[in-house]
């Protein structure tokens, strides 16, 4: 019986380990977006949000 409790323990400790590089991975890709958008945020306010609408404009993507 112990053999069986050893063997579902290191499945366990397994498991648990594979959750928290798998959470690692995804704070360190939000980690990444995050400071790409506020990088860029002030260039994407100043080429996007600041022109006018302009419907020719906006359908020609320009």
């Amino acid at each position: 019986m112990t053999a069986l409790s050893s063997r579902a323990d290191i499945q366990l400790v397994s498991v648990v380990s594979q959750i928290q590089q798998t959470r690692y991975a995804e704070l360190a890709s939000s980690v990444i977006v995050i400071y790409d958008h506020l990088v860029t945020l002030d260039q994407e306010i100043e080429l996007i949000w600041v022109r006018t609408f302009d419907i020719s404009r906006n359908i020609n993507g320009a």
